[in-house]
């Protein structure tokens, strides 16, 4: 049975996570690491308010969560990995590749556009996958410490995947519809530019597809792009 002291001792324990979970940006790595630090710190305290003091087995707990506080801490700061994330420039699935100890694994992430794009385009396709422009670096446990981002922006990332399913359901040829973002992404885009000082073709698109729905979807889009 724990004592009332150690009760309270786990009390202001809980006391200080809660100060660092109040105080701390939610999801960095310094706050993951505070509040598994103040976990081994809580344990710590019942561990030496409820062993007799002086056994081995006191002195091998309280090692053994010392030690465990230390390896929190250290994989905290230790770089191991990242994440980099996706999107299929015709569907809108969205992917994130993370790499972690050299070990990779893929994982997809559905919208209303990559749910309604099979069941009225077609039932399969082959993703033509656009990278993100900024990657998370991740420390050893697997928390985010860093990103580091390249300058500009894709323009597919420009265009949520709720617009581009709404633009698929104004325009009467599908195919067409798909050909349309099929040659959305940077590689075909980025160079087909007046000088070097105007925006891509690709930005120009996504542009002009905002403005399309905004004035309601007027006309058809071979119309609307013609006034460029």
């Amino acid at each position: 049975m724990f004592r009332l002291s150690n009760i309270i001792m786990a009390l202001v324990v809980g006391g200080f996570l809660v100060l660092a979970l109040g105080s701390i940006e939610a999801g960095s790595s310094l706050s993951y690491t505070c509040i598994m630090a103040l976990v081994v710190g809580g344990f710590l305290v019942l561990a030496l308010g409820s062993i007799e003091a002086g056994s081995s087995l006191s002195y091998t707990c309280v090692m053994a969560l010392v030690v465990g506080g230390f390896l929190v801490l250290a994989l905290g700061s230790i770089e191991a990995g990242s994440s980099l994330s996706y999107t299929c420039v015709l569907c809108r699935l969205g992917r994130v590749d993370t790499t972690l100890f050299g070990f990779k694994r893929s994982t997809y992430h559905e919208n209303e556009c990559s749910r309604w794009y099979p069941q009225n385009v077609e039932p399969s396709h082959t993703h033509i996958w656009e990278r993100g422009t900024c990657r998370t670096l991740l420390n050893a446990l697997a928390q985010p410490m860093g990103v580091g981002c390249q300058p500009g922006r894709y323009p597919i990332l420009l265009l949520s995947p709720s617009t581009q399913m709404n633009v698929y359901q104004h325009i009467k040829d599908r195919q067409k519809a798909k050909e349309l973002f099929g040659n959305l992404t940077d590689a075909k885009t980025h160079d087909d530019r007046l000088d070097e000082h105007d925006e891509s073709k690709g930005h120009l698109i996504v542009r002009s597809i905002k403005e399309w729905e905004a004035a309601g979807f007027p006309g058809t889009w071979d119309d609307w792009w013609d006034r460029w």
